[in-house]
Protein backbone atom coordinates (compact mmCIF):
# COMPACT_ATOMS: atom_id res chain seq x y z
CA UNK A 1 0.00 0.00 0.00
CA UNK A 2 1.43 3.37 -0.95
CA UNK A 3 0.03 6.89 -0.96
CA UNK A 4 0.91 9.41 -3.63
CA UNK A 5 0.30 13.14 -3.53
CA UNK A 6 0.72 13.48 0.23
CA UNK A 7 4.50 13.85 0.40
CA UNK A 8 7.46 14.58 -1.84
CA UNK A 9 7.57 10.87 -2.76
CA UNK A 10 5.15 7.93 -2.39
CA UNK A 11 4.55 7.14 1.29
CA UNK A 12 4.81 3.48 2.26
CA UNK A 13 5.43 1.54 5.48
CA UNK A 14 6.15 -2.16 5.27
CA UNK A 15 5.88 -2.27 9.08
CA UNK A 16 2.31 -0.94 8.91
CA UNK A 17 1.52 -3.41 6.14
CA UNK A 18 2.48 -6.26 8.48
CA UNK A 19 -0.54 -5.31 10.62
CA UNK A 20 -2.79 -6.46 7.78
CA UNK A 21 -1.25 -9.92 7.39
CA UNK A 22 -3.48 -12.63 8.77
CA UNK A 23 -6.29 -10.19 9.59
CA UNK A 24 -9.84 -10.48 8.36
CA UNK A 25 -10.70 -7.46 6.21
CA UNK A 26 -12.56 -4.93 8.35
CA UNK A 27 -12.76 -1.18 8.83
CA UNK A 28 -11.18 -1.69 12.28
CA UNK A 29 -8.16 -3.54 10.85
CA UNK A 30 -7.81 -0.96 8.10
CA UNK A 31 -8.08 1.87 10.63
CA UNK A 32 -5.29 0.37 12.75
CA UNK A 33 -3.19 0.02 9.60
CA UNK A 34 -3.87 3.62 8.57
CA UNK A 35 -3.02 4.88 12.06
CA UNK A 36 0.32 3.04 11.97
CA UNK A 37 1.07 4.22 8.44
CA UNK A 38 0.36 7.84 9.32
CA UNK A 39 1.83 7.83 12.84
CA UNK A 40 4.83 9.93 11.82
CA UNK A 41 2.96 12.17 9.39
CA UNK A 42 3.36 15.88 10.10
CA UNK A 43 1.32 18.55 8.39
CA UNK A 44 2.73 21.86 7.27
CA UNK A 45 -0.17 24.02 8.43
CA UNK A 46 -2.05 24.59 5.21
CA UNK A 47 -2.03 20.86 4.41
CA UNK A 48 -2.84 19.43 7.84
CA UNK A 49 -6.14 18.21 6.42
CA UNK A 50 -4.28 15.58 4.38
CA UNK A 51 -3.58 13.37 7.38
CA UNK A 52 -7.18 12.63 8.40
CA UNK A 53 -8.14 12.64 4.71
CA UNK A 54 -5.51 9.97 4.02
CA UNK A 55 -6.80 7.88 6.93
CA UNK A 56 -10.41 8.05 5.76
CA UNK A 57 -9.38 7.32 2.18
CA UNK A 58 -7.30 4.30 3.15
CA UNK A 59 -10.09 2.78 5.23
CA UNK A 60 -12.70 3.42 2.52
CA UNK A 61 -10.60 2.15 -0.38
CA UNK A 62 -9.39 -0.97 1.43
CA UNK A 63 -12.94 -1.72 2.61
CA UNK A 64 -14.27 -1.36 -0.93
CA UNK A 65 -11.42 -3.38 -2.43
CA UNK A 66 -12.12 -6.29 -0.09
CA UNK A 67 -15.91 -6.17 -0.17
CA UNK A 68 -16.29 -7.89 -3.52
CA UNK A 69 -17.81 -4.75 -5.02
CA UNK A 70 -17.45 -4.47 -8.75
CA UNK A 71 -16.72 -1.26 -10.58
CA UNK A 72 -19.52 -0.09 -12.85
Amino acid sequence: VALGGVAHKPWRSREAEKLLKGQQPSPQAFGAFADALLAEAVGQGENDFKIPLARRTLVAVLTEATSGARAA
